[in-house]
Order: C-alpha cells, then sequence, then structure tokens
C-alpha cells in the first residue's frame, strides 16, 4: 500500500529541468506536514461490532489516490487524497514506523531526510 502510494507522488509531481524531483518532493512534504492539524482524541464508545479488512484496494487517478476498503457486496469505504493530503497521510505512517521500531527501508529517502527534520 505504502509503495503504491509513494509511486503515485512521485509521478504526479512534474520534471523541472533544473530541480532534483526529491528536493521538490521533499519541500512539499515539509509543507503538507506544517499545514497539518491534529485533533484531540474523543472518548471510545463502546460497541460490539468488529469488522476486520480481507483486503485494500488502492486505485489512483490523474488528480488524486485512493484508498478503498471493501466492506461488503456493496458497501466500502472510501480515502481519496490529492497530494497534498496524501503527504500528510504518508507522514503520519511514517511516524508510527519509526515509533514501532518497524524497518524504514520501504520509505523514500526524500521522506526520511523531511522527518529527520521534524524530529
Amino acid at each position: 500500500m505504502i509503495q503504491a502510494q509513494i509511486d503515485w507522488l512521485e509521478k504526479a509531481q512534474h520534471s523541472h529541468p533544473v530541480i532534483d524531483k526529491s528536493i521538490v518532493l521533499s519541500c512539499q512534504h515539509q509543507q503538507a506536514q506544517w499545514q497539518q492539524k491534529l485533533i484531540r482524541k474523543k472518548k471510545k464508545q463502546k460497541t460490539n461490532e468488529i469488522e476486520l479488512l480481507k483486503k485494500i484496494i488502492i486505485r489512483n487517478t490523474r488528480a488524486t489516490s485512493s484508498i478503498i476498503f471493501p466492506l461488503s457486496d456493496d458497501l466500502e469505504a472510501r480515502l481519496a487524497m490529492k497530494p497534498h493530503k496524501l503527504h500528510q497521510f504518508l507522514a503520519l505512517l511514517f511516524q508510527q514506523y519509526a515509533k514501532a521500531g518497524w524497518g524504514l527501508d520501504i520509505w523514500p529517502s526524500w521522506m526520511a531526510k523531511t522527518a529527520s527534520k521534524n524530529n
């Protein structure tokens, strides 16, 4: 899932004849993190229902990258993001990977460099 989202971000970025693509992506990633808004946790509500995902679908268009969670035969949850929001989403995932001590080798260097500047 992560690699598909990063590939989409990298392909969505237009090439610049003078500036390296990784620098542009790193700057966009930094800007998206600065604009990210954190919200307070809501109190957990008791529930008896548990839904486990069987698959996740990644669907990319020119304008958005979507993560689709099929819930049943006729229902799905969809998270569609333009590049700016996808940067924010991936930054959150990266932070959780780092916090959990998981391997960071799936992340591009431009993202890891930006994350180290913010910590």
